[in-house]
């Protein structure tokens, strides 16, 4: 039986959202138990704990790994195209098109790239569509030597949106922000959430989980 999403949101969800819901339609359909998928999971080299599994259905990863969807589908001895079960489009990175997801598993199964991915890298660069990262971001993903979906991955699982976003909200909560001293707070607070966002990425770069 076809795996569906009838529960997504309105918005345009994440991949790890369309992921985590058809993983839990799947596993429901299956039979399964949380643990029992854990430890189909863990025979084939995926050390997950169960909190990755609840964390996975529960939307809370936004992107998750190419070789976990692989896994996934083996352990449920379906392609990985069910993971991508649903009708409507989905976002793939935070700052990037959204794609349909019938689309989306066609291009998996051997099809052409989607139109709206092709749309964006023909779209010139500067133009409003398609607008360089923020430069903290730019400046971390150089500073570490990592791609900036890294850090753009690292801070979604941190706060759930970027670190300049959080960046912003932190400094603009302060009930004493003035013009002349946002620039300093802003590039003070940027070195602290840096941090937490550095640990992350570190944790990646060593294979292990955002968890």
């Amino acid at each position: 039986m076809a795996t569906t999403t009838s529960d997504l949101p309105d918005v345009e969800p994440s991949l790890g959202f369309v992921v985590g819901t058809n993983c839990q339609a799947l596993r429901l359909e299956a039979q399964l138990t949380q643990d029992e998928l854990v430890a189909r999971l863990h025979m084939l080299g995926l050390r997950w704990k169960r909190s990755n599994l609840s964390a996975l259905e529960g939307g809370e990863r936004a992107r998750p790994a190419l070789a976990e969807l692989v896994l996934l589908a083996v352990a449920f001895k379906r392609p990985v195209g069910d993971l991508l079960s649903g009708t409507g489009h989905v976002r793939l990175a935070t700052h990037g098109p959204s794609v349909r997801l019938a689309d989306l598993r066609s291009f998996l199964s051997g099809g052409p790239t989607p139109a709206e991915l092709e749309a964006q890298l023909s779209t010139p660069m500067g133009d409003p569509a398609n607008p360089l990262p923020p430069p903290a971001e730019r400046d971390m993903a150089r500073r570490l030597g990592v791609p900036i979906s890294w850090i753009f991955d690292a801070a979604e699982q941190q706060w759930g949106h970027t670190l300049t976003e959080e960046r912003d909200r932190r400094v603009e909560s302060m009930s004493d922000t003035t013009d002349e001293n946002r620039r300093t707070r802003r590039a003070s607070m940027t070195k602290q959430l840096e941090v937490s966002v550095q640990k992350l990425v570190e944790r990646r770069q060593l294979g292990h989980d955002y968890k």
